[in-house]
């Protein structure tokens, strides 16, 4: 078993933290969906855990990995922790509603050296069905904003902000299409059933719900091929660079020590002698 170093324990405690921030924030946007009269209090309480998980994570990040979204949230959770009432309730959902589309794991590992990522998602995501999806739920969005049938200021505003997620991460990097698609998700899961009950807003929330659904599944599918791909990238770039420290006279004996995975200079002595018939 290979073991561990520093760094990739360093690397399990950022993401372990992380998801318990993601799963916290989630609970408190979710919270907000109550209609009880100690809803503002239940929702403090777990603006509270959002706020700890966020510092847990300020506290093990350089200020050159920290996300721009991480300090900016946790501040909001702990100013409506402190002071729970309904001004800041409202003020607290529209700050992470409009901060939700950039959450996102947080990547300390540099793979530069090894391969180019960007150029493999870029390729990938233009041989997909992602650019068709994301114009699908613009349009969606853009009808529902522009019927005139809604009323109700915190969806407006959350729409919009989706619509201006969508046009700013069509072709952008990895991380900001599948932020994204899952600020898209908790728009459906948010806000979904209430479209859906507005006369001529209807077809189009529904239309939104499948091409999210779409999305999901496109998103899945992109992420099992840049597995793949960055799996093989990776392998050849390892092989590449055990051949740049082995002798190039003879290509049949690089391949046979690439093939055995050895690289000491007797073994590549022998096997010289045996291509050459001399052992």
């Amino acid at each position: 078993m290979k073991k561990m170093t520093s760094f990739d324990r360093f690397n399990r405690t950022v993401t372990d933290r992380y998801s318990t921030f993601k799963n916290r924030l989630d609970a408190a946007i979710a919270a907000f969906s109550g209609d009880d009269k100690d809803r503002i209090k239940l929702c403090a309480e777990k603006a509270s855990r959002v706020e700890k998980a966020g510092n847990d994570l300020l506290d093990i990040l350089s200020e050159i990995d920290r996300p721009k979204w991480l300090k900016p949230i946790t501040e909001a959770s702990k100013n409506f922790a402190a002071n729970p009432n309904r001004v800041q309730a409202k003020s607290y959902l529209e700050d992470v509603v409009r901060r939700y589309h950039q959450v996102g794991p947080i990547n300390v590992v540099d793979s530069s050296g090894v391969y180019d990522f960007d150029s493999l998602y870029e390729r990938l995501r233009s041989e997909g069905q992602l650019p068709s999806l994301f114009d699908k739920m613009m349009e969606a969005v853009s009808n529902m904003l522009e019927h005139g049938e809604l009323e109700s200021v915190t969806v407006i505003k959350a729409l919009q902000r989706l619509l201006d997620a969508l046009k700013a991460n069509r072709e952008g990097s990895y991380l900001a299409m599948s932020n994204t698609i899952d600020f898209a998700v908790f728009i459906r899961n948010f806000c979904g059933e209430f479209l859906k009950r507005i006369p001529g807003v209807k077809e189009y929330a529904v239309a939104m719900e499948k091409t999210v659904k779409a999305a999901e599944a496109e998103r899945a599918k992109l992420d099992s091929d840049l597995q793949r791909e960055s799996l093989a990238l990776i392998v050849d770039a390892v092989e590449i660079a055990k051949l740049k420290q082995l002798p190039s006279r003879e290509p049949l004996v690089l391949f046979a020590v690439a093939d055995a995975d050895v690289a000491d200079a007797e073994t590549v002595k022998r096997l010289e002698n045996k291509s050459t018939g001399d052992e």
